[in-house]
């Protein structure tokens, strides 16, 4: 498959998957918990399907980068449980989620290993 399909499908599923986790933590009704849930988990999965689609035709010398940012998406994709356990801590999980993309980007665009 043509590698800008999965780069389209990979930042579309990242865009998604912050949105609908910034929507948990702002918002952690009981009534969209499954639903935000599931698509967290849906798109979480989109991820990792582009993005190791994207690796795989990409000709990439390390792989510390690729493993920082497994680890940074699935710290976004705990969050949202996280937000519908623990209301109270939203100051916190927003930033959590600021630092992880935050980090994230930073290996996207540096590959520092």
């Amino acid at each position: 498959m043509n590698p800008v399909i999965y780069s389209v499908v990979h930042v579309l599923s990242v865009m998604l998957l912050v949105a609908f986790t910034f929507q948990a933590i702002a918002a952690p009704v009981e009534a969209n918990r499954k639903r935000l849930s599931m698509l967290t988990g849906i798109l979480v999965l989109l991820v990792f399907v582009a993005g190791f689609g994207l690796f795989a035709k990409g000709e990439f010398e390390s792989l510390g980068w690729v493993v920082v940012k497994v680890v940074c998406a699935f710290v976004l994709a705990a969050l949202t449980p996280m937000a519908f356990k623990r209301p109270e801590r939203s100051g916190r999980l927003v930033s959590v989620a600021v630092v992880v993309l935050a980090v994230a980007i930073y290996m996207v665009y540096f590959k520092p290993f």
